[in-house]
């Protein structure tokens, strides 16, 4: 009985000193995360230095467990990542709204210079063919695209079946 009550006293003695020692845990620390305008994509809260990440909700809400000195960091695509390490203060009021200020660059002007080459790119070009010139000039397109290989094939294919040479034709009696 005797040594059961030494140990007994020994377990409870260790598990205080345990406790004490890493009584550091993180705290579950909630907050919103703001911006001056609404919000449409959660933001990422990471805890840098444990690795959580957590979303916000719909209002900015969030909640992520932290301890002293760890860094959160707040991110979104649309704002300026923010980090922010964590104090006493914080700590104490179990508590940290962020305010997020916007990443965008708003132009005053833009100006499109040789709109021919854009529309070319943009797969707009030669927009005065007639119907025979467009289906010969799409039959005989190798460029990168979709696919399995990663190629239009459709100028090969259309090659192969004969498909250029008609088109070619239609051209020819048209004019």
């Amino acid at each position: 009985m005797y040594f059961y009550k030494k140990t007994y006293e020994s377990n409870f003695f260790l598990l205080f000193v345990t406790s004490v020692c890493f009584g550091q845990d993180r705290k579950l620390l909630k907050g919103t995360v703001s911006t001056q305008h609404e919000i449409t994509d959660p933001v990422r809260v990471v805890n840098v230095t444990s690795g959580e990440e957590v979303y916000t909700g719909r209002k900015g809400s969030y909640q992520i467990k932290a301890k002293l000195n760890d860094v959160l960091s707040f991110s979104h695509i649309e704002f300026i990542e923010q980090k922010i390490t964590i104090s006493d203060p914080i700590l104490k009021r179990n508590r940290l709204d962020i305010f997020l200020s916007s990443n965008m660059t708003v132009l005053k002007e833009l100006y499109i210079d040789k709109t021919d080459t854009l529309n070319a790119s943009l797969g707009f070009g030669k927009m005065d063919m007639t119907p025979a010139e467009k289906s010969l000039y799409a039959s005989n397109q190798f460029s990168p695209g979709e696919g399995v290989t990663g190629v239009k094939l459709d100028g090969l294919l259309n090659r192969l079946s004969g498909r250029h040479q008609n088109a070619e034709k239609l051209v020819e009696i048209r004019d």
